[in-house]
């Protein structure tokens, strides 16, 4: 299977090298593509001899976009910790493609605050959203048993906004993309969850000509969300279906 990592700087340098080593080891059987503009990036600096490492020198949403729209169905995505929410990103652009010039698809700027101790609504419209209130290393795992408070971790994000969402009427949809552990320390995002969400959000428009979505990219305890409004385009309003 192909992982793609996003970026080649010092963390997907990181996760890339974390990956080989599972690779090596047997933990996994995969290509490692890491995916970065600067062909002389950290990444192939440093793994570029490793047989399981390949390297894509493209801007990230040049490379997203064809490359979700249909992925391999094992393939993974790893996004990097501090990046734009690639995932909403994606998956605005692909809703509008798959719907073509009847619908408008645009993100909205959101002020919906779930009930967690730590919500920013940060001015680009996305909210960052988490339920630690202290400072977790990057790489942390997630474990049954949280290792700043020592006890159980009896919270996840995902069920937290799928029951947020239901409480909200306005919200039609509430689209998850999960990242979870998949080994050596390094997490990511099954890449077939990418056009499911895209047929999903486009069959609500066809069936209702509308639709709200809450969009998340969310670990158990961290996560980025954003509003993404779906409806018919000025020239088509009225227009029987």
């Amino acid at each position: 299977m192909d992982i793609v990592v996003i970026g080649g700087g010092c963390y997907g340098t990181y996760h890339a090298g974390q990956l080989l080593k599972a690779c090596r080891a047997g933990r996994l059987q995969a290509r490692v593509v890491v995916v970065d503009r600067n062909a002389g990036c950290r990444a192939v600096q440093k793994l570029g001899g490793d047989p399981y490492f390949a390297f894509i020198c493209q801007e990230w949403e040049a490379f997203l976009r064809p490359w979700l729209w249909m992925p391999p169905p094992d393939a993974h995505l790893v996004p990097a910790p501090f990046t734009p929410h690639l995932a909403f990103q994606w998956l605005a652009w692909a809703v509008q493609e798959a719907l073509g010039p009847v619908a408008t698809i645009t993100p909205e700027p959101t002020r919906l605050s779930p009930p967690l101790p730590f919500v920013h609504h940060h001015p680009n419209g996305q909210t960052y959203i988490s339920y630690a209130t202290w400072l977790c290393p990057v790489t942390c795992i997630e474990p049954a048993l949280c290792p700043h408070t020592r006890g159980p971790r009896d919270w996840s994000l995902a069920p937290t906004l799928e029951a947020f969402a239901r409480a909200h009427g306005e919200i039609t949809h509430c689209v998850l993309f999960p990242v979870r552990h998949l080994a050596y320390g390094i997490a990511s995002v099954p890449a077939a969850l990418f056009p499911q969400a895209r047929d999903t959000l486009a069959e609500g428009f066809r069936r209702r000509g509308y639709f709200r979505a809450l969009v998340a990219t969310v670990s158990h305890c961290h996560g980025v969300m954003g509003v993404l409004r779906g409806e018919e385009a000025t020239p088509y309003r009225g227009k029987a279906r």
